[in-house]
């Protein structure tokens, strides 16, 4: 999972994850922390998986069952076990508790049908792999931390749908391995 965004309200922190491989449930995962101690997750069903950024409706339905968890909640010191049966009642009511059940695909190929991160990176990677001197070297690329993108691999930030800051720094790359050395 990879950490989306954050917000602080009543003494908690709540972390919003998103899926980054296909053995993933497609959901947010909502972890409600308080003084850096999870006290609750849930999984909040995306529509769309986010292969290249995060669904704006997917995004207004995760903000609208935060809502829904902030009034449940009292403030950090007051949690008790009525609010978490409560955070299980809202979780079962958006299909959290469904997903949580359901088989997930297993990574690599499933029936010789690639997954809609793997389709998705292996596109990228045949678009943009003569550039980088191959398929190899790029898929390389892909998983090293870049500090142009606050420290993200370009894979976890095509995820977040930062694909014009990958784009861009691949292009540079790329055009900085092809300049003769002085």
């Amino acid at each position: 999972m990879l950490l989306y965004g954050m917000l602080e309200q009543k003494g908690f922190t709540f972390e919003a994850y998103i899926p980054n491989a296909d053995v993933e449930p497609v959901a947010f995962e909502l972890r409600i922390l308080e003084r850096g101690v999870v006290k609750f997750k849930l999984l909040v069903p995306m529509t769309y998986v986010p292969t290249f950024g995060v669904d704006v409706g997917d995004i207004r339905y995760l903000e609208s069952v935060l809502d829904r968890v902030v009034l449940v909640l009292p403030d950090a010191a007051d949690i008790g076990t009525d609010h978490i049966l409560a955070l299980h009642k809202i979780e079962n009511e958006i299909g959290g508790t469904r997903l949580r059940h359901q088989p997930i695909a297993r990574e690599g190929p499933v029936n010789g049908k690639l997954g809609d991160f793997e389709y998705t990176a292996g596109l990228f990677v045949e678009k943009f792999a003569p550039l980088m001197g191959g398929a190899e070297v790029l898929d390389k690329w892909m998983r090293e931390a870049r500090p142009q993108l606050n420290g993200l691999t370009p894979e976890e930030a095509l995820r977040l749908g930062m694909a014009q800051d990958v784009v861009e720094i691949l292009l540079e790359n790329a055009g900085n391995a092809r300049q003769p050395s002085p």
